[in-house]
């Protein structure tokens, strides 16, 4: 009968299988349960939601999970992944964004002209979106930082909050001659803190410099390929070098093809993997999920817009 085996050694030995005393099978009660309670749960339905429709049935956002967002530099990684967490976080869902790169004013200053679609918006707007953003927290602290140090914060935050967004990994983790090894280490520290308490990890990284022959990948992630194999999901994001080289030559034959993709090459609990297309709107720093869409304004009166 197949059996349900943990083999646990604090100093890593390997444990025979005579010397674990419990051993629990298939039928046994506690894992028919959690078995069922897995069956139950739909994997695509279960977790936190992008704010795009189109993407609610093939990518969400589980408890225990790591997510990491890879891409190019200057293609909107931090741009969506704040505008994502702010999201989650007027919906009363509690998120921490640790930016090593980028102080908290002008974060703030992106996110409110992402919500309220101006770079002049009036006070009153300002201060009814900061309300409405109670449960979106940041940490007030630009640099590098050590990997052990960025994993005691992390297990700290993990307690409080259901996602926690690192940006970015090079600055925990600078290239160099030990870099692939110390990035696994931590990139490993960061899956057992959500594995342990819970909380959702979502980790900013580069990729290496891109081949416009082909789209990238999970294993362009810069530096070792443990990595994206450690993570539960890989979403990379990139822009349409193709559409952008040609508008600035005033050519528009790449007009109706989106601007960004956002590609989801890793899904280990959800089955959905493919690319999504979305389109760029400039002056609200927005993605869109259709060609013709308008940004979506933040009406601090109107609550259906912002609902899970």
């Amino acid at each position: 009968m197949a059996a349900v085996l943990q083999f646990r050694s604090a100093s890593g030995e390997p444990r025979r299988l005579e010397d674990i005393p419990a051993l629990g099978s298939a039928m046994h009660g506690t894992f028919e349960e959690r078995a069922w309670a897995k069956i139950q749960q739909s994997d695509l339905l279960h977790g936190d939601a992008l704010p795009w429709s189109k993407t609610h049935e093939k990518i969400r956002f589980r408890p225990h999970e790591v997510t990491a967002w890879i891409g190019p530099n200057g293609d909107g990684k931090s741009l969506l992944v704040n505008y994502v967490a702010a999201h989650w976080a007027i919906q009363e869902t509690p998120v921490v964004i640790c930016s090593l790169e980028m102080d908290v004013g002008i974060q703030i200053k992106r996110l409110t002209r992402q919500f309220l679609c101006t770079a002049e918006p009036q006070r009153r707007d300002f201060e009814m979106l900061l309300a409405r953003l109670l449960h979106l927290h940041f940490a007030d602290y630009v640099g590098h930082i050590a990997p052990a140090l960025m994993l005691r914060h992390v297990r700290g935050w993990a307690e409080k909050f259901r996602h926690i967004v690192i940006d970015n990994l090079t600055l925990i983790v600078p290239p160099g001659r030990s870099s692939d090894e110390l990035a696994v280490v931590f990139v490993r520290g960061l899956v057992e803190i959500a594995r342990d308490t819970g909380c959702h990890i979502h980790l900013i990284g580069h990729v290496r410099k891109p081949d416009e022959q082909r789209a990238p990948s999970r294993y362009d992630w810069r530096g070792t390929g443990a990595c994206p194999d450690l993570v539960h999901n890989v979403l990379i994001v990139y822009g349409n070098d193709k559409k952008r080289r040609s508008e600035e030559t005033g050519d528009v034959k790449h007009a109706g093809e989106p601007d960004v993709t956002i590609a989801v090459d890793k899904q280990r609990n959800g089955e959905y993997r493919g690319r999504l297309g979305f389109w760029w709107r400039g002056a609200a720093l927005q993605l869109v999920q259709h060609l013709g869409d308008d940004a979506a304004r933040f009406d601090p009166n109107d609550f259906s817009n912002w609902e899970r």
